[in-house]
């Protein structure tokens, strides 16, 4: 049960947990060890099927998509892969430290990162099957179409039986698109550093004008009213300043207008959607033996 993807299988593994004991402090704990659980298991499956796609090759016969699982899918996998673990490290499902701007620099990147090549998957898998199995259909098609919940792959999956495997996550596909797709919207996705309160937000911003202040005056008048080094000096203790303000809360943002979107089972549950998806395709293309 701990190697389920299936987020809600942790949930109710760690109440059971509880004996009963179902306190509301209980029931939080609860909710961030099933986190916890539910983001290593999905770590362990998305670093098995990295491994597999990029082995898959051997048993396709197509030149074309041996290319696309190897060195599209594949490698979209192990860049996945490495946004995942980066991001359940460095933000973990307990942590209240607010980010640095290093690490809130690292936090927007991988995010992006998982969901730019999550759709970049899909994408390869979806040529992968034309050029395997329908080849003719392949060339005839339009670039732009061609996606693994389109028009252009219904008939396709239809015909190897996987049609509806896949189609069981086109809700979840909808809802990748509407709020969390940095491509379909040319917006990235913001991990916020702290949320603060009306209070340490005014301090944080008296703060920030502090910093571009003494900042201008080190790169404009480095010989007028203080040394380069006091002036370095009261740069680093105001950033040190500003990033103990507040609290961080595992989320992130798309729209500046829409609510966060907590990393935590977000994320994780978002790569299991492609793990699955990705062993479907590998079983409906590769031998009646391939084990997955």
């Amino acid at each position: 049960m701990l190697n389920s993807l299936d987020y809600q299988m942790h949930v109710e593994w760690c109440r059971r947990m509880l004996f009963g004991k179902l306190s509301p402090e209980n029931i939080a704990v609860a909710e961030l060890t099933a986190q916890r659980h539910h983001a290593a298991a999905v770590h362990d499956g998305l670093t098995k099927m990295a491994a597999m796609v990029s082995e898959f090759q051997q048993f396709l016969s197509e030149q074309q998509s041996k290319y696309y699982i190897t060195y599209g899918a594949g490698r979209r996998l192990l860049i996945i892969e490495g946004a995942f673990i980066s991001i359940i490290r460095m933000l973990p499902v307990s942590r209240t430290q607010p980010l640095s701007l290093d690490e809130q620099r690292t936090a927007n990147n991988d995010c992006n990162s998982v969901y730019m090549h999550l759709r970049g998957v899909l994408d390869n898998l979806a040529w992968c099957i034309l050029y395997e199995k329908f080849p003719k259909a392949a060339e005839k098609a339009s670039p732009m179409r061609v996606a693994l919940f389109s028009s252009e792959l219904k008939q396709p999956l239809t015909a190897l039986g996987i049609s509806d495997e896949i189609y069981k996550h086109e809700g979840w596909m909808k809802e990748v698109k509407e709020r969390r797709d940095p491509v379909a919207h040319r917006i990235p996705l913001y991990v916020p550093p702290a949320q603060l309160t009306s209070v340490e937000a005014e301090r944080y911003l008296e703060l920030h004008s502090r910093w571009n202040d003494t900042f201008n005056k080190l790169i404009t008048e480095p010989d007028i009213g203080g040394s380069i080094t006091e002036w370095e000096e009261e740069l680093r203790d105001i950033n040190e300043e500003m990033q103990t303000i507040g609290a961080f809360s595992p989320c992130f943002q798309h729209h500046p207008d829409e609510a966060r979107i907590p990393i935590y089972p977000t994320i994780p549950s978002d790569v299991a959607h492609l793990i699955q998806i990705t062993r479907t395709v590998m079983r409906a293309l590769g031998p009646p033996t391939l084990s997955l």
